[in-house]
């Protein structure tokens, strides 16, 4: 019985693969969490996704816009 992870699922995955790699192979981690290894290792390279970091970029612009028009 398999389920499809959603994309929120797995930088909690390859955190949880990083924090255990020493217990276990990534080579086997991977399969059995059901994510690839090319995506662990291209996430070890650069954690935080562009996508994320413009996120974060934007929400900080909302905020201050939000703290300069004092709460409207």
């Amino acid at each position: 019985m398999s389920t499809r992870l959603s994309a929120g699922h797995v930088p909690a995955i390859y955190e949880f693969i990083k924090a255990h790699q020493h217990q276990f192979s990534v080579e086997i981690m991977c399969p059995l969490l059901e994510v690839t290894r090319s995506g662990y290792y291209k996430w070890l390279k650069n954690p935080v996704s562009k996508r994320a970091q413009e996120d974060a970029r934007l929400l900080r612009l909302i905020r201050a816009s939000f703290v300069a028009s004092q709460g409207v």
